[in-house]
């Protein structure tokens, strides 16, 4: 067994906004959700699986996130995310979680690749020019895994996952959270 030596706590300064009451309301208004959806959401790396959900090529979990249906995929270079919306009509293309070769829009058929790209796009013919495949694969959003956690952020201008997190990467290495499996769900 793995000893764990504890790190001296760290003192934080100040909170970055005024301290206030946390009421109910954050927890059933209508209003604060938009906030969340609108500022929130968009603006963060959030937890969005474990790397063992889509450790293999073609696992996958659709991950529901404010407004946002997200698709985070185990592909031949690692963990890749992307909107769960078809780039046809805007169907949503996966739900729950699985394998599959491909993920296919329940709409009118389009099919990608775990990694998002679009592969196959049924009766291409009858669009004047055909489909550009590459210009309609699944946006792709970054995706990286600290220990056995995949985070996703919809920000492009957001640092690193580790560095955002601010040393809870390193904080939580010793305990060797990778090697852990859920027994349980």
């Amino acid at each position: 067994l793995a000893v764990v030596q504890p790190r001296p706590t760290i003192v934080h300064g100040p909170a970055p906004v005024p301290p206030g009451d946390i009421t109910a309301e954050r927890y059933v208004s209508s209003d604060w959700l938009a906030d969340e959806a609108d500022r929130l959401w968009p603006e963060v790396w959030f937890f969005a699986c474990l790397a063992s959900d889509v450790a293999t090529p073609g696992d996958f979990v659709a991950v529901e996130i404010g407004r946002e249906s997200i698709i985070v995929a185990g592909t031949d270079d690692g963990v890749a995310a992307m909107f769960n919306v078809c780039q046809h009509r805007g169907a949503r293309i996966a739900k729950g979680h699985g394998h599959t070769e491909m993920l296919t829009c329940p709409y009118h058929g389009w099919r990608y690749r775990p990694d998002g790209r679009l592969v196959v796009v049924p009766e291409n013919q009858l669009f004047p020019g055909g489909v550009d495949r590459a210009q309609c694969s699944l946006p792709r959003l970054r995706a990286e895994v600290v220990g056995a956690m995949v985070f996703v952020t919809m920000s492009d201008e957001l640092p690193p996952v580790r560095e955002w997190l601010g040393g809870v990467a390193e904080r939580i290495e010793p305990y060797h959270v990778e090697r852990m499996r859920l027994v349980g769900d």
